[in-house]
């Protein structure tokens, strides 16, 4: 993660070549509590109040299935998608990077069809409201072992707001 005291070194040397800046430790740090998720927000507030360049946001990762069988952990995914949305709005991000939720066991078990059917559903909803921020998600593959389910989610979905990051 980026810390304050490290700002005007990395802030010069991202000037120099152009690039923009990846805000990340949600998924680690700040889920472990919102004392954690506020803590992180603030500093990467520190971050974008010196830093005018594109801002991308690496979302929570860990347990964040979309489309989880379990209707009570749907609803908490959902509800950390909600904080990372206003986040992201807040730090004027243009971008943000989420792992797939695709987990071992729907290949163990053989739910990749419908892994990938649910996902479709999820995010021809949520993609959306992203878009209404004008905030591009991109899915990362983490656990998937090939990005082909991937392409098809995303090919599923077509939507110019949703691509991937492999």
């Amino acid at each position: 993660g980026v810390g304050a005291v490290d700002l005007p070194h990395m802030q010069a040397e991202v000037g120099v070549v152009g690039a923009g800046m990846e805000l990340g430790r949600y998924g680690l740090e700040g889920v472990q509590s919102e004392q954690a998720w506020e803590n992180r927000f603030a500093l990467h507030q520190v971050v974008r109040s010196h830093f005018q360049g594109t801002i991308a946001i690496h979302g929570p990762f860990i347990g964040m299935e979309y489309a989880h069988i379990d209707h009570l952990i749907q609803q908490a995914v959902h509800r950390r998608l909600d904080l990372t949305l206003d986040a992201a709005v807040k730090l004027e991000a243009s971008r943000l990077v989420l792992y797939s939720g695709y987990k071992p066991e729907n290949g163990l078990f053989n739910l990749q069809e419908s892994w990938l059917e649910a996902n479709v559903a999820v995010w021809q909803h949520e993609i959306r409201r992203w878009q209404a921020a004008g905030i591009g998600v991109v899915l990362e593959n983490d656990t998937d072992k090939s990005p082909d389910l991937l392409l098809r989610l995303v090919n599923a979905v077509d939507h110019p707001f949703l691509g991937l990051c492999l």
